[in-house]
């Protein structure tokens, strides 16, 4: 995590870009398999398998989408900004995710306020 610590002090936008790989990978991890010959992750549909796999509750999918969300934003808007801040709570909430996406019997707990 000091590394996303470190890229967030330089640019938050990259921040939030490398934090989502966090909750793709996990997704990876736990199963989440798409019948491709290259590898691509929908974000929309490994949220549903999630929820139905019962690696994450209602709540937390509904985290998981509005993170894809802001994570979309920093990928497309030209004037998207963010301070260091908002991008190490971005960050440190994927990380939280994507352990309880690979422990679901862990005892994470989300801070999504």
């Amino acid at each position: 995590m000091s590394q996303l610590e470190r890229i967030a002090d330089v640019s938050p936008r990259a921040a939030i870009m490398e934090s989502w790989l966090l909750i793709e990978e996990a997704a990876g991890k736990a199963g989440f398999v798409q019948g491709a010959s290259i590898p691509r992750i929908n974000p929309l549909l490994f949220i549903e398998w999630l929820v139905r796999e019962g690696k994450i509750d209602k709540s937390t999918a509904i985290l998981v989408d509005r993170m894809r969300k802001l994570r979309n934003e920093a990928s497309h808007l030209r004037d998207f900004e963010l301070t260091k801040d908002e991008a190490e709570r971005y960050l440190k909430i994927a990380v939280q995710i994507s352990l309880l996406i690979i422990e679901p019997e862990s005892s994470v707990v989300l801070e999504n306020e």
